[in-house]
């Protein structure tokens, strides 16, 4: 697969999962925003809360089917996306992306929190979207809107209702969860934001950095990505929450592509993320990146291939524990939707895998994991992924997940399992999802003695080397070039887990410490058990950019050694190397290049 048509197919994945939050609030009055407010008080100069609060009144009211009852509960969102994009590659710009959307849901329930008809749809309960929602803060237009998906969505929880009471008189469910757990309303509103990043200048900027690459006749395809977008985020229940979110973020991506003589092709990649594009470094310290990474993509395709199956001790250093972490925990710390009505209700390829360990001990006594929506620093460094209220319009609470390596919850929405009961304000996108992670250890250790360590294991395994892993593939990377196997990383089939492949993997001489680079390797056979290996945690704390359901979130976390994990070759099947050398290096000349 082409890399551009690869990072393309991201950026359209990342733009259709936008409904994320990452607020910052604007005034001091605490974590419940305008709290004290009456939601009539708030939507006196908003529109599309005032519509919300209008058609929800008239909703409880009014809604009804002769036999059948009002809606219990309602629920509006509405998500509008402004923003640009801009992908490069050997100095040009490939595609140019500018717009501005609105999407709105609604979520009906019939019945009551005990028992509704949720969780017997396809279609994550009742969430019914509407792609073309008005653009222009017309009340009558968004009143009309509202109204239309209103009326499908009552008619089908109606449905869906009687569909499960129907399952129950033939089926037996122990320990049947409600239906919903109870929450306190929260009213929240956070001023609007405008887009400030210019276009025209990263435009000059994607040009400029990806012609770096021009300079590297070993890299045979390459893409800059700079994503701009200010999101805005409506909500409102019959129970009185009633919020507006801002959400501005930008992202730089950098991917390069090298192809060794045996035709395997290597990859390896860049990751920037701010909530202000002035954050970002300036376009001569960008460039300086973009050069030390096509020095590493060119080394890799020069690099042995990793050719012998290796067991034994890795010491996943910096964004290579994050990405660890990342794939492998985080997505089992959420409370599991589960589906006991059949039809699909619910359904997430990120559900938990780790419920039936609670008061379990699953990582080393000295390490302890928290999520915390609403931190917006650590040590000084701005961090992504904080919100306010969740996508269901509650609080997001910082939640102790592990502590001394005893797993103590999971993060939760309003949908109850019977192992976690009540939200904890962790629902993003339909489900329970993590945040912001915080990885801490109680006894860290030097990354000097962590490496002495890795190398005393591996002579007391008899091995004669041992594995540093430096950098490990992330989503910009994984649809690239796995993108059959490592779609589905960060999934679990029981105690089964998926990491992606390391882009920078050293092979570490046990006698002398020296370390050599190597390609084509990949994780194998981890389980969770993985967790209880890792032997030591660094000193060397830091928060890195990791991608939750397509969007960057930080994951705070030190460097780990662990303990074993299976490498082994990824493949043995490689593309053909290139007929002709690029037409740009075609007389291979110094002149050329100077071009």
């Amino acid at each position: 697969m082409k890399l551009q048509a690869s990072i393309r197919s991201t950026i359209v994945l990342a733009v259709a999962l936008f409904v994320c939050l990452g607020q910052a609030q604007a005034n001091a009055q605490g974590a419940d925003g305008a709290a004290g407010a009456s939601p009539s008080c708030t939507t006196s100069g908003d529109t599309m809360l005032r519509a919300f609060k209008d058609e929800l009144d008239r909703t409880v009211s009014s809604l009804k089917l002769e036999g059948h009852p009002t809606p219990y509960f309602a629920a509006y969102t509405a998500t509008e996306y402004h923003g640009f994009s801009i992908s490069g590659s050997f100095g040009a710009v490939d595609t140019r992306f500018d717009g501005n959307s609105r999407a709105a849901s609604v979520d009906v329930r019939v019945g009551d929190k005990k028992f509704d008809g949720s969780g017997n749809q396809a279609d994550f309960g009742f969430m019914s979207g509407r792609s073309n929602f008005s653009l222009d803060d017309n009340y009558d237009a968004i009143r009309r809107q509202l109204w239309l998906i209103t009326d499908s969505a009552y008619k089908r929880a109606i449905e869906s209702l009687e569909s499960k009471k129907a399952t129950l008189q033939h089926k037996k469910i122990e320990d049947l969860p409600d239906s919903m757990s109870p929450a306190k309303p929260a009213v929240v509103i956070v001023p609007m934001t405008e887009p400030n990043s210019d276009q025209k200048t990263w435009e000059r900027t994607v040009r400029d950095v990806s012609s770096v690459f021009k300079s590297y006749p070993d890299v045979i395809d390459s893409q800059i990505t700079f994503n701009s977008r200010a999101n805005t985020r409506w909500f409102a229940n019959t129970e009185g929450s009633m919020n507006r979110e801002p959400d501005k973020t930008c992202t730089l991506t950098m991917n390069a592509q090298a192809q060794a003589s045996d035709g395997m092709n290597v990859i390896d990649f860049e990751l920037l993320g701010a909530q202000d594009d002035k954050q970002l470094p300036a376009a001569a310290e960008l460039s300086d990146t973009a050069k030390r990474l096509a020095e590493r993509v060119s080394a890799l395709a020069k690099a042995p291939i990793a050719e012998e199956d290796y067991r034994g001790p890795i010491l996943f250093e910096k964004q290579a524990a994050a990405e660890f972490f990342s794939q492998t925990l985080a997505p089992n710390l959420v409370n599991p939707t589960e589906n006991l009505f059949g039809g699909g209700g619910h359904f997430s390829m990120f559900s938990g895998g780790l419920k039936e360990k609670i008061g379990r001990r699953i990582l080393p006594t000295s390490v302890t994991v928290v999520d915390d929506p609403q931190k917006k620093e650590f040590n000084g460094l701005p961090l992504m992924g904080n919100y306010l209220v969740d996508d269901e319009g509650v609080k997001g609470e910082r939640v102790v997940l592990v502590q001394n390596g005893i797993l103590k919850t999971l993060c939760s929405s309003r949908t109850p399992s019977k192992y976690i009961k009540e939200t904890n304000g962790h629902c993003q996108r339909g489900s329970a999802s993590t945040s912001q992670i915080f990885v801490t250890t109680s006894d860290p250790t030097p990354l000097t003695a962590m490496k002495q360590k890795l190398l005393q294991m591996g002579k007391e395994d008899g091995l004669k080397y041992v594995l540093i892993a430096r950098k490990v593939e992330d989503a910009s990377t994984r649809f690239a070039t796995h993108m059959a196997v490592n779609i589905f990383a960060g999934m679990s089939m029981g105690d089964q887990l998926s990491l992606s492949p390391p882009t920078q993997l050293y092979k570490v001489n046990v006698e002398d410490g020296s370390e050599e680079l190597v390609r084509g390797a990949k994780f194998e056979h981890l389980t969770t058990r993985v967790w209880r290996d890792i032997v030591a945690c660094g000193d060397d704390t830091q928060p890195f950019l990791v991608y939750n359901r397509g969007d960057c979130n930080s994951l705070v976390t030190p460097s780990i050694l662990v303990q074993e994990i299976d490498v082994t070759r990824a493949s043995r099947e490689t593309d053909k190397p290139m007929v002709l050398k690029n037409p740009y290096f075609r007389q291979n000349t110094s002149e050329n290049i100077k071009k």
